[in-house]
């Protein structure tokens, strides 16, 4: 379905508050009784969702708002992304087409949507993208108006506004206005997938290697679903599964908008919660007590109760994550426990770590997992600056 825009808000957010942007799939999973999932996504493509604040200082700033409101609130808003801007290289004429800009890679910018070349809400010009290129904007009609080279071009969003707005009003002409816009879809738009750097590969699955905030607290939640019964006074309890899921959420700061691609990339690769990738546990489940070779395989450890507490996971099969001061990451399978004391992988670990260097390496199961969000949000502080809270689930009886 084409979309039409009925009105645009170009008044700028207020950067003194956090601009938050939102990516949503829609997945539906169906348990088994014995707690296997099957996933399907109900998305081919996320919305998009822009939530900010709007300050006005002027009264003629607040009427525009309320007019605007007033007359097309029901209607489809154009609302630039305020956090992807470009800066044209050259002089935009007045009869031309062609926009040269700064880099538009991973901005929004999608042929069959708008953009805007912007100044401020009274002084700006929108075109339909025909086609795209790393440096520049071709619109499918040419522009009305000459724009001089450094002026701002932002992609446009075609939204939905909630169906009421409220306005804080400190004094006369001075008001606060929150808005939350969600994308309505448009089969003239041909997405283009955020491309990022190659996350790491192991047994055909990406890893999810991303470090969090260690200044954030990370969650912990183990569920294990069983019966309990109960008779005459007596208590029972009984589970067909044999394997806990563990649900993590962490926290992710991101210093640049390239870094935060990265995670919004992976998020659209595996469709929100409905593909599967390795996560580590971001513990040191294993801990090697003693310095080894890059050609060893086999390892001493502290005794983890393996054969009480692990062996339902199946030692054979079992993966783990070697993490390694400079931050390089190895990927290994489990083959055996051969003692209480020991540990056999399925080959050499390639790097030598003196007993001195222990103290740096991280040992951490590598589960099967997905995320355990639909939505994955941005919170944006500033222009570049990005701030994410994940939550992942581990898989039942993926992990061999």
């Amino acid at each position: 379905m084409t979309v039409i825009v009925n009105d645009y808000f170009l008044l700028p957010p207020n950067w003194g508050d956090t601009f938050n942007y939102k990516r949503i799939w829609r997945t539906s999973i169906q348990f088994s009784i014995d707690a296997h999932e099957k996933r399907s996504a109900l998305f081919t493509w996320p919305r998009r969702n822009l939530r900010f604040s709007i300050i006005t200082l002027t009264a003629q700033e607040t009427n525009y708002m309320i007019r605007k409101f007033y007359k097309n609130l029901h209607n489809v808003w154009g609302i630039p992304y305020w956090i992807n801007a470009v800066d044209l290289t050259s002089q935009a004429s007045s009869g031309q087409a062609v926009l040269n800009a700064e880099a538009i890679t991973n901005l929004n910018f999608e042929v069959g949507a708008e953009c805007i070349i912007f100044v401020d809400e009274n002084n700006y010009e929108v075109g339909t993208i025909l086609s795209l290129t790393t440096n520049t904007i071709t619109l499918d009609a040419n522009l009305s108006t000459t724009w001089a080279s450094g002026i701002t071009v932002y992609p446009i969003l075609k939204t939905r506004l909630q169906l009421q707005q409220t306005a804080s009003q400190q004094v006369v002409g001075v008001s606060e206005f929150e808005l939350s816009a969600i994308e309505i879809p448009d089969t003239d738009v041909i997405h283009t997938p955020l491309t990022t750097a190659l996350f790491p590969v192991y047994k055909s699955k990406s890893v999810f290697n991303i470090l969090p905030n260690w200044e954030s607290e990370l969650k912990l939640e183990l569920n294990h679903n069983f019966d309990q019964l109960k008779w005459l006074g007596k208590e029972y309890s009984s589970s067909i599964i044999n394997e806990t899921t563990l649900r993590l959420s962490m926290n992710f700061l991101k210093e640049t908008n390239s870094e935060t691609d990265e995670i919004l990339a992976f998020f659209d690769d595996h469709k929100g919660r409905c593909d599967r990738f390795w996560l580590p546990s971001q513990n040191n489940d294993i801990i090697i007590t003693s310095g080894f070779l890059n050609t060893d395989i086999t390892f001493d450890i502290e005794d983890i109760d393996w054969t009480v507490y692990w062996d339902e996971m199946n030692t054979a099969g079992h993966h783990i994550q070697f993490r390694f001061s400079d931050g390089a990451s190895i990927y290994r399978e489990i083959t055996s426990m051969p003692t209480t004391t020991s540990m056999t992988i399925d080959s050499a670990i390639g790097v030598d770590v003196s007993q001195e260097e222990l103290v740096t390496l991280t040992v951490s199961f590598l589960y099967q997992a997905r995320f355990d969000i639909d939505e994955i949000e941005a919170t944006k502080p500033t222009y570049e600056i990005s701030e994410f809270n994940l939550k992942f689930a581990t898989i039942y009886g993926a992990q061999q």
